[in-house]
């Protein structure tokens, strides 16, 4: 059996991207991120992300060439319309992956890794409140 990752845009315009609850990380499935992603950016509307990686399981040196292929063919809308990305991490393990990741491919936009949602959500408000201020 297959997981996706869950899209939730109940914030608008702060997207949250998550694992479902209980859900083996080996049966997720990375291109579905991909494509919420794909969907978001084609609304042409200006919005901001917090990935929660802490049930996600190992992110191994394949899928971070994934993402990073992925992130470069989308890099001109990305810098267009993706205000700030904040990466939720469960510790250093996890942390230091979104480092190797970094390192491969820069960030289209601004971009922090944080421990807590609480801490994420509120520094993507921030941008998306400085970002509102800007136009």
């Amino acid at each position: 059996m297959s997981v996706r990752w869950i899209c939730d845009t109940s914030e608008w315009p702060l997207v949250a991207l998550d694992v479902p609850p209980g859900a083996d990380p080996e049966q997720l499935v990375q291109s579905s991120i991909f494509d919420e992603v794909d969907a978001l950016l084609e609304k042409g509307q200006r919005f901001a992300t917090m990935h929660d990686v802490r049930r996600a399981g190992k992110i191994d040196a394949l899928r971070r060439k994934r993402f990073a292929d992925w992130v470069r063919s989308r890099e001109a809308q990305m810098k267009k319309l993706l205000i700030a990305h904040a990466a939720v991490v469960s510790g250093e393990l996890q942390r230091g992956a979104i480092t190797a990741l970094l390192w491969i491919r820069p960030p289209p936009t601004e971009m922090r890794v944080f421990t807590s949602t609480h801490d994420a959500r509120s520094w993507l408000r921030e941008r998306i409140a400085a970002d509102r201020a800007r136009r």
